[in-house]
């Protein structure tokens, strides 16, 4: 039977009726409500985001540092536009690392940039069986100049954690990560997921772009940590008692990590501990070779009563002979 076609009957000649539809309110899903949230929290923080491509080239990993195994997983495009896109890239670092490189060699003395967008892997022969390959969203910081240390960062870090309602992880150090100085990266932990890898650059990597500063890194698994977020709030009455703060420095070898430290004090104080912030590291030859002097501020909290000084006392007592006998810690007065 003939088919009729508007174009040929004249579209003129149609017609016209209201669509039958119902209406629909659009909202974010779970990781896009995530994503803007992190975005809040880097802007209000002094970043400025960038927007990189998805290509790179097989020198750009080299330059980088990149894992011999993470190579593997790039994925070679056929009719490349030229070598420098030819693989979608296994790791954004190299992406943010050819920014702060831009931006160095322009003289631009503090710098603070964020990225998000994807990763790609080839990890089990999706490509090679017409599947779709593993898609990862990652959160790329690169950050440069005054005021940014391992510890900046890692608080930038806690921050969008808090933001999007995940309070319980474990930071562990890092020394396999080649595009991060050995001595200076972490991994953040939930289980036995890797959800976030950051710290200062591998001196290597940043003479390979000629960046002649110290540079600060950071990759965030967006879509790991979608699994983890509680996207309802959790109210808690306000406290009918008050609060008790007490400071405490110890000095302890250089290679105790400071994660070790706050996880032996959550611990030991349970409930009754409300917050814990690390506020100086300090280093001096009166203190001792290779070693550090850490320094926290404790909050102390009882839900159901007042807390005396001789309680918390007690627990600071308690807390300090763990310290002690775990770490070889000293009690700095």
């Amino acid at each position: 039977m003939q088919k009729k076609f508007g174009r040929f009957y004249g579209y003129d000649k149609l017609a016209s009726t209201l669509i039958k539809a119902d209406t629909t309110l659009g909202i974010r899903n779970k990781e896009q409500t995530i994503q803007k949230k992190t975005k809040e929290v880097l802007v209000n923080s002094g970043f400025s985001e960038i927007y990189t491509y998805g290509f790179v080239s097989e020198k750009d990993l080299e330059l980088s540092n990149i894992d011999s195994k993470i190579k593997t997983y790039a994925i070679t495009i056929k009719n490349p536009l030229s070598d420098e896109y030819k693989l979608m890239r296994p790791s954004t670092i190299p992406s943010m690392l050819q920014i702060l490189a831009v931006n160095a060699n322009k003289k631009n003395q503090n710098v603070k940039l964020f990225d998000l967008s994807r990763s790609y892997k080839n990890t089990n022969k999706e490509v090679e069986n017409s599947e779709v390959p593993l898609q990862e969203n990652i959160l790329t910081i690169g950050m440069y100049g005054d005021d940014t240390d391992f510890y900046n960062l890692k608080g930038i870090i806690e921050n969008i954690l808090e933001a999007i309602n995940i309070f319980y992880y474990d930071v562990e150090k890092e020394t396999q990560n080649a595009s991060y100085h050995p001595g200076r990266c972490a991994n953040i932990k939930i289980g036995t997921d890797t959800v976030a890898t950051f710290g200062e650059a591998n001196p290597e990597v940043l003479d390979n772009y000629i960046i002649s500063k110290r540079a600060y890194l950071a990759e965030v698994n967006l879509s790991k940590l979608t699994k983890y977020s509680k996207t309802a709030k959790k109210y808690v009455e306000v406290p009918k008692f008050p609060a008790v703060e007490r400071d405490i420095a110890i000095i302890v070898d250089e290679n105790v990590e400071v994660g070790k430290i706050e996880k032996l004090i959550k611990n030991k104080a349970k409930k009754l501990l409300e917050s814990i912030n690390l506020f100086d590291i300090y280093r001096n030859e009166k203190i001792g070779t290779n070693k550090k002097s850490v320094a926290y501020s404790l909050i102390f909290r009882d839900k159901n009563k007042t807390l005396s000084d001789d309680e918390v006392n007690s627990l600071m007592d308690f807390i300090i002979s763990e310290l002690e006998k775990k770490f070889g810690a000293e009690l700095r007065k």
